[in-house]
């Protein structure tokens, strides 16, 4: 199966789209773009009951133009005994770096004052080194409904479907509620899920965050010479809290940094025609991210 034979989508648009709706209590869709450059580090971990550890970084960037938004971000593995990994690797490290590509749409719509909602899908790609059998289906949506002008509800559902392989990101529910999303200062929560965020407003500038995603990861397609499983895929899962600060540094700059720590953290690894599944938990741990957003 080549792309153009290919209908797909992303889940990080259902983690992305999710948090900006409960962040903002909207269904609305900015005209303006955005463009968002973000990095970030986990602290070595070990991989099951395995020796083998790694630490991670990563840096993206995510441009969100009105209804369309493009996303390119790039992970590396630094790992410890190697040769001690849950499967044979023949001393060589597991994978050194997956690359996700991501092009998404939305269209939103207001019905009324109290009702309003939302539509997207997308593609996307993850992948160690080849491009092709690495994509991923996502189509979804979410509706609002204002209680009051500090009282918003949203229910919604997403449906994520990779080429090759069945994952737990295949249905996602979207729930929560969102109060007091438009405070200038004090208090404003978002709780649902995946998402939950609750924030102190210093002021209209400034904001401290304490957020929960309950559940987030992905699948990246492995080297056709993978020392692992050759041509086969690899499925993150994981739930994170975290603390930030997120503050206007000026006219159309916004800056964030924070800590995190992953409260479940598991990988699932399938031979490239999706079958011969093995589970692994990998041990919790800290990292810390930054990022930078300037709207034009």
């Amino acid at each position: 199966m080549n792309m153009t034979q290919i209908l797909i989508v992303a889940f990080w648009l259902t983690l992305c789209h999710g948090e900006k709706l409960l962040a903002s209590g909207t269904a609305s869709v900015p005209e303006e773009a955005r463009v968002t450059v973000r990095s970030f580090v986990l602290d070595e971990a070990k991989v099951g009951e395995g020796q083998a550890a790694y630490a991670l970084t990563g840096i993206g960037m995510e441009l969100d133009c009105g209804s369309w938004q493009w996303g390119l971000s790039r992970q590396w593995f630094d790992w410890r005994d190697a040769e001690g990994f849950v499967e044979d690797t023949g001393g060589e490290d597991p994978w050194e770096q997956f690359t996700r590509l991501q092009l998404g749409y939305s269209h939103a719509k207001e019905f009324s004052e109290q009702w309003s909602a939302k539509i997207m899908g997308g593609i996307s790609s993850e992948f160690e080194k080849e491009l092709d059998e690495s994509f991923a289906l996502h189509v979804g949506g979410y509706g609002v409904y204002r209680a009051n002008p500090n009282l918003l509800f949203i229910i919604g559902m997403f449906y994520n479907r990779h080429q090759e392989i069945s994952t737990v990101f295949d249905s996602v529910p979207l729930l929560g509620l969102a109060w007091n999303t438009e405070a200038a200062s004090g208090l404003s929560a978002q709780l649902g899920f995946p998402y939950t965020r609750v924030s102190w407003h210093f002021d209209e500038d400034t904001r401290l965050v304490v957020a929960l995603n309950s559940l987030e990861g992905g699948v990246a397609r492995l080297a056709n010479d993978s020392p692992v499983r050759p041509g086969g895929y690899v499925e993150r899962i994981s739930a994170t809290l975290g603390l930030r600060l997120e503050t206007r540094i000026g006219d159309g700059w916004d800056f964030s940094s924070g800590i995190g720590h992953s409260l479940h953290r598991e990988m699932k690894f399938y031979d490239s025609d999706g079958g011969n599944e093995h589970s692994e938990d990998i041990e919790q741990g800290m990292g810390i991210e930054i990022s930078l957003s300037r709207t034009f």
